[in-house]
């Protein structure tokens, strides 16, 4: 009897549709471990900037001068950049090793901590970029008096208010 067949004469693929139900355990496994893996590494970035944000208390972000807005912060970008181009790299690493279920976890993953990157980018950007004060519906006149009655500006040109 050849050792590719079993007792009852039949081949092993029986065998086979066990190691495929084992394979997708295991595969489901590593993709939940890795999940919490991630999640856990996210909170470390999380707390990381939130304790360098209340440690700092403002110190080196301010601006130049009173008035300016402070420069534009890249540390919390780059933290969840990182983050992100880490997942990625799992994600490539698990569909080239066959594992498209985990891979595709992992895409989502990225795709998740790519959103928080690019929204980290705009909160970071308008901090340091606001949008102008609006400007005073009330005029100067020559003479460097507001022009406060709210009238035309006939008004305040002519000096009488």
């Amino acid at each position: 009897m050849s050792p590719v067949l079993s007792t009852s004469g039949t081949s092993g693929a029986s065998g086979t549709s066990g190691g495929a139900r084992g394979d997708a355990v295991s595969g489901v496994l590593v993709g939940f471990v890795l999940l919490l893996a991630e999640v856990a590494g996210a909170l470390v970035v999380m707390v990381g900037l939130g304790l360098r944000n209340w440690t700092d208390a403002g110190g080196h972000r301010e601006g130049g001068g009173p008035g300016e807005p402070p420069p534009m912060d890249w540390v919390p970008v780059l933290w969840c950049g990182g983050f992100a181009l880490a997942v990625l790299a799992l994600a490539v690493v698990f569909l080239r090793a066959g594992r498209p279920g985990v891979g595709a976890v992992q895409l989502l993953v990225f795709a998740a901590a790519l959103t928080a990157t690019v929204l980290t980018w705009h909160g970071e950007h308008e901090r340091a970029h606001p949008d102008p004060p609006p400007a005073s519906p009330y005029r100067d006149d020559p003479g460097g008096r507001p022009c406060l009655s709210g009238g035309d500006s006939r008004e305040c040109l002519d000096g009488g208010g």
